[in-house]
């Protein structure tokens, strides 16, 4: 019985982070005419490991015609959470434009840091 459980529970670990990243990528597959710091508070921890998730690191990269936000969870070593497969954990953001308050957190830098 205790073997039947380890491999259920095996099956829905392998399962499960597959079927939350499809819905990120949905969730992101579209672009913010406006993104707030209120959304961009949001979306992290909507999209957030479950048990070892201690901050995450928002990269800005500004494109042409939008700007890109990459966020990545990062563990209490500030190193990068991978997955199971050993990808990076982290989405991606896309607005046309960010609000003052943003703007004012990220000021002349690229990197922001939320705890």
């Amino acid at each position: 019985m205790v073997n039947i459980l380890k491999k259920i529970l095996l099956l829905l670990e392998q399962f499960l982070p597959k079927w939350k990243e499809f819905f990120i990528k949905a969730r992101h597959s579209f672009t913010y005419d406006l993104l707030t710091y209120r959304d961009l508070l949001d979306e992290v921890l909507r999209c957030k490991p479950v048990d070892v998730y201690d901050s995450a690191s928002v990269i800005k990269d500004e494109m042409t015609n939008k700007i890109k936000l990459k966020i990545v969870y990062l563990d209490s070593s500030n190193e990068p959470i991978k997955k199971i497969n050993g990808n990076i954990h982290g989405f991606c953001i896309f607005a046309k434009d960010l609000d003052e308050e943003i703007k004012d957190i990220f000021g002349n830098k690229n990197i922001i840091i939320i705890k």
